[in-house]
């Protein structure tokens, strides 16, 4: 069931439209402190160069068929080069944005796998977080000694 969902979604949106992302907006990969999250798979702008090149094949053959060719068809041969065309356009759009993506994301984790590395070290707080200090109250009292003193004695009157 799941081949046939992806197949489905693929024939109908555009696998790289759906399934490929790029490196996002970050302006200086080399400084993120983790590789970014993208697509460096060339599947789904394969796939769509593919059934990209199958519309074209399909939509020529439509608009070079006779209009006897579709007197059983349940389409119309104007709509068939309609849908092709939109097709071709949707397919090798989706293809183009693919390669794009996965390209800027080979070169962002490229960029980030050759940065040099950084110590990271702990920042030390705002003044605006540092406690202020009380200042001490006086020596601090002397320890007990291990042995007790006596307690006074009263002699009654």
């Amino acid at each position: 069931m799941a081949p046939l969902a992806l197949v489905a979604a693929c024939s109908t949106f555009g696998c790289s439209l759906l399934f490929t992302t790029g490196p996002g907006s970050e302006a200086a990969p080399s400084a993120a402190p983790i590789a970014p999250d993208c697509s460096t798979s060339q599947v789904p702008p394969l796939v769509d160069t593919l059934l990209g090149g199958y519309q074209v094949v399909r939509t020529g053959l439509a608009i070079g068929a006779d209009d006897s060719s579709y007197t059983k068809s349940p389409i119309s041969r104007e709509v068939d080069i309609g849908l092709g065309i939109g097709l071709t356009s949707l397919f090798v759009l989706s293809a183009i944005h693919g390669y794009s993506a996965t390209g800027a994301c080979d070169r962002a984790q490229n960029t980030w796998a050759v940065r040099p590395r950084r110590r990271l070290e702990r920042a030390p707080p705002a003044e605006s977080q540092v406690p202020p200090r009380e200042p001490p109250l006086g020596p601090p009292p002397d320890p007990p000694s291990g042995d007790p003193e006596p307690a006074e004695q009263i002699d009654p009157p």
